[in-house]
């Protein structure tokens, strides 16, 4: 299961130069015309389910048959289920009788331009050994889906694409859309948009790069949250406005192609709901075209319990962890919102590889850790192992190794400083970030130099 089964085959007719093949899976299959005989063609399959496949060849009388069996995957998850669309590169090839057949139940894309080269475009490997749709030049492909046909906050919507961008020479040029009307899903070289009536979210990416993005639209009777994932991981989200519309007034299908970018496009999803975070991890590990790499994704992710909480037991052996208890007057435990709110917590912590520096603690003083940090989803936290002023404060504090001994100062390595207060980052890591950089150097060619440190003025 998951894997791909390719079959090849050379047709042989002295009577004529080509023949139509039929080729059928499980009573199930397609007419292909004209296909060039004692040419060897290819027949490629990838198996999403572990029931038995019958395979067969057909050519006028001819007959050959392949019966497969299937074993389970040893991965315990599946796709999920109710997609409207569903197309993937996996296991295509340029050589095969199909190449320009990509569908999903009655939506056929609709091929221009190819040259169906080897290596050059349609279905070719990328350097990570992944099989792609690969669009370039005057190449474009055109899928008669129209996702805005109709609006989708009732039961919610969920798009996902997995593609990457290269040989840029327009970084504004859009190499996939459904956009019509200033509504719809726009994707350039770098950034990607999905845009409503009046609310809008939006992320980057860099070219040459294999990413997955997936965008959420929630209920409105839920949350009315838009939602933006990157490689399965929640990356934007923004509230939509009451009574907003997705319908486009005139809906377009999926174009994907453009003079300016080479596009490399892996797997395309489309539901009729929103998806769950956890939903969407489970496609990104089954889309995954390697069984190694699904297996290290699905256990990398295995974290957590029958509640969906993260079970201590099911993190990696060598990754160090700290449990936190708040502990606020009103018998709450949320952490700290802001840099004034300083709440004392009881916790500890567990490094499997050096048990010897395991800890505990009991009130011990956290609090926000950074002016910016404090307006983020995620916050920096600075935690104090110490005593306050006075012992009145938090009577209770203690802080005690592994052996049960009291400590004073505490270093996470042997090359590290012991100390008594820690940050934890947590939050995001904004590329605006440079500007600071480039201010600086800025500010200091226009006065040149003139203010130095010490070192520099050395």
């Amino acid at each position: 299961m998951y894997e791909t089964v390719d079959i090849p085959f050379v047709i042989y007719n002295p009577a004529s130069l080509v023949s139509n093949v039929f080729l059928e899976i499980n009573g199930q299959g397609e007419t292909r015309e004209n296909i060039e005989n004692n040419t060897e063609q290819h027949w490629s399959h990838r198996v999403m389910s572990n029931e038995p496949l019958d395979m067969t060849i057909i050519v006028g009388e001819t007959r050959v048959e392949f019966n497969l069996t299937v074993s389970g995957s040893i991965i315990p998850v599946s796709p999920v289920d109710g997609a409207v669309l569903y197309l993937s590169s996996a296991g295509r090839d340029n050589a095969s009788i199909t190449k320009d057949i990509w569908k999903y139940e009655d939506i056929q894309a609709e091929f221009s331009g190819f040259s169906w080269t080897p290596g050059v475009d349609g279905w070719v490997q990328d350097k990570d050994g992944y099989i792609a749709l690969s669009v370039k030049g005057a190449a474009s492909v055109y899928i008669p889906y129209e996702m805005f046909k109709k609006n989708c906050t009732t039961d919610g919507k969920t798009i996902e694409f997995e593609f990457s961008t290269s040989d840029v020479n327009d970084y504004t040029a859009t190499v996939i859309s459904c956009f019509y009307g200033g509504r719809g899903l726009n994707i350039t070289a770098q950034d990607v948009i999905l845009a409503a009536e009046q609310t809008s979210l939006s992320t980057q990416f860099k070219e040459d790069e294999h990413v997955r993005i997936s965008f959420v639209v929630d209920a409105e009777a839920n949350n009315r949250l838009l939602l933006c994932y990157i490689n399965a991981i929640l990356s934007g989200v923004v509230e939509y406005k009451p009574n907003e519309d997705f319908r486009q007034a005139n809906p377009v299908g999926i174009s994907i192609g453009s003079n300016d970018v080479t596009t490399n496009v892996y797997n395309i999803r489309v539901y009729d709901r929103a998806l769950s975070r956890r939903e969407i991890l489970r496609n990104w590990i089954c889309d995954k075209q390697d069984a190694d790499e699904m297996l290290a994704a699905y256990q990398h992710n295995d974290v957590f319990d029958k509640y969906q909480e993260i079970d201590t037991d099911l993190l990696p052996k060598d990754l160090p962890y700290m449990v936190m208890f708040p502990q606020r007057t009103d018998g709450t435990h949320t952490l700290p919102q802001n840099k004034k709110d300083k709440i004392p917590c009881d916790g500890y912590y567990v490094d499997p590889l050096h048990p010897e520096k395991n800890f505990t603690f009991t009130e011990a003083e956290a609090a926000v850790q950074g002016t910016s940090s404090a307006g983020y989803p995620r916050k920096n936290y600075k935690i104090k192992f110490k005593k306050g002023k006075t012992a009145l404060e938090r009577p209770n504090f203690s802080w005690k190794n592994s052996k049960g001994e009291d400590i004073k100062k505490w270093a996470m390595n042997d090359d590290a400083l012991p100390t008594t207060a820690f940050c934890f980052k947590a939050d995001f890591a904004s590329s605006e970030g440079a500007n600071n950089v480039e201010l600086v150097r800025l500010f200091n060619k226009v006065h040149k130099n003139v203010y130095k440190t010490p070192p520099q003025r050395y």
